[in-house]
This record gives structure tokens, C-alpha cells and sequence, in this order.
């Protein structure tokens, strides 16, 4: 399986994907700071990448999405944004509601769970 092909899986298993660089508990730069923090607040569950524990990964979700900028969001398996879209949707009280919707939609799914 190709690193594409594992996003694609780690999207598709899971209802909400954060990539970014470093860790939620250390993130690299504010603005990632601030993404986590907003998905924090949502009190919604999310797996993480740490796209610089493996920059090719990185690279991988580069190629789908077509933004070289991280923290990337995938919501419902589908590519939700970069972090001004991440914080606009928090701000305007829609991240928690898409993020919940994704949640309780992987629900319904037989055999579903987080598979990061």
C-alpha cells in the first residue's frame, strides 16, 4: 500500500483526521495551537498524523488535497480545510456540528472504530 492509499484508508476509517506537525499535546507552530485548541473545545473525538514523524506521509496528503500547509482537517472522509478554514467553522459554531454529524454517521457503520 502506497502512502496515498493509507490517507485514503486513515480518512476513510476514521471520522475525523487531523494532520498537522507534531502532536496535539506539542504542536509545532500557534497556529496549529490554535487548531487544536478549537477541536479541543468541540469536546468531539479525532485521530491525528503527525506528518513530521514521517514527512512522505505529509507529501501524501499533499498530493490528495492539493495544499502543501498543515494542519489539514478531514471530516466525514472528506477534505474539511487548512487551519483559517478549520477556525472560521469553530468560530461560526459549525466545527463541533460537521465533526458530531461525522462521528455519529461512522456510528451507523457496521464494524467502525478508529483505526489511526
Amino acid at each position: 500500500m502506497n502512502l496515498v492509499d493509507m490517507v485514503e484508508k486513515q480518512v476513510e476509517l476514521n471520522p475525523n483526521v487531523l494532520y498537522l506537525e507534531g502532536t496535539p499535546d506539542s504542536p509545532v507552530n500557534p497556529v496549529t495551537r490554535q487548531v487544536v485548541e478549537a477541536l479541543t473545545e468541540t469536546g468531539v473525538a479525532y485521530a491525528h498524523v503527525d506528518i513530521d514523524a514521517n514527512s512522505e506521509m505529509g507529501k501524501a496528503v499533499e498530493r490528495i488535497t492539493g495544499e502543501s500547509r498543515f494542519p489539514q482537517l478531514f471530516i466525514g472522509g472528506k477534505y474539511a480545510g487548512r487551519a483559517v478554514i478549520i477556525l472560521a467553522m469553530h468560530h461560526d459554531g459549525k466545527l463541533e456540528k460537521f465533526m458530531n454529524e461525522a462521528v455519529e454517521a461512522f456510528r451507523l457503520q457496521p464494524g467502525s472504530g478508529p483505526k489511526v
